[in-house]
């Protein structure tokens, strides 16, 4: 089954919906959902949340394997993967991916497995593939089991979970907040009477809205607008 859903203006790379489609299809007993953003870049990086395993496929013609450092890749990958790898620049490409995280594993290193609920360290492989010939994919399945066993041994598949689920509860809270303050508060009819008024406080006319639902004292004092 494979749907295609826009991100509908939502950060992060993944629709809002995307969450509770995946909630859908796991239900339906689904052994694996894969889910596959819009791109590479820190507009993605909030689409790894959603996941166990994020796999990160970057080709040689992205250019100069710094972007990957600056675009927070480093940080979120735990599976890399050098596609097109028959292509000139993949060798140099695939040594700079490991150098980089082997550097960044070193300067990551301030806990040891031995101290007291410290997880395992997992080291990203960077596993390099040629799509359209079938070679390196055994590699990159065997890559994402390896990962799924770590996270099942280091117990932070457990802790990326409940992670998850507090994120989603708090945005359904925010989104539920925000349908009741454009209902009953009237967002939309406060903002304008404040701009009408030369009011560019935010932070004041959100406490305003929230004493009016019943929310308590707002976070500044001084006169609502």
């Amino acid at each position: 089954f494979i749907r295609s859903m826009a991100t509908r203006g939502a950060l992060g790379g993944l629709a809002a919906a995307s969450h509770d489609a995946i909630d859908v299809l796991d239900a339906a007993g689904f052994d694996l959902v894969l889910v596959e953003t819009v791109g590479v870049g820190q507009d993605e990086v909030d689409a790894a949340r959603a996941v166990d395993t994020v796999v990160v496929v970057v080709v040689p013609e992205m250019g100069d394997e710094v972007q990957v450092a600056k675009a927070g890749l480093l940080e979120i990958a735990d599976v890399f993967v050098v596609n097109k790898a028959d292509r000139e620049g993949a060798d140099r490409m695939l040594a700079a991916l490991r150098i980089m995280l082997a550097v960044a594993g070193e300067a990551g290193e301030d806990r040891t497995p031995e101290e007291p609920g410290a997880e395992l360290a997992w080291q990203a492989p960077v596993v390099a593939t040629v799509a359209t010939r079938g070679e390196g994919v055994g590699e990159v399945a065997a890559a994402i089991a390896d990962h799924r066993r770590y996270l099942e041994r280091s117990g932070a598949l457990g802790r990326r979970r409940r992670e998850r689920l507090a994120l989603r509860v708090e945005g359904a809270l925010k989104a539920r907040l925000l349908e009741r303050v454009g209902g009953r508060a009237g967002l939309g009819a406060a903002v304008a009477n404040a701009a009408a008024r030369e009011c560019s406080d935010p932070y004041r006319l959100a406490d305003r809205l929230l004493r009016e639902l019943g929310g308590g004292p707002g976070r500044r004092e001084g006169p609502a607008p």
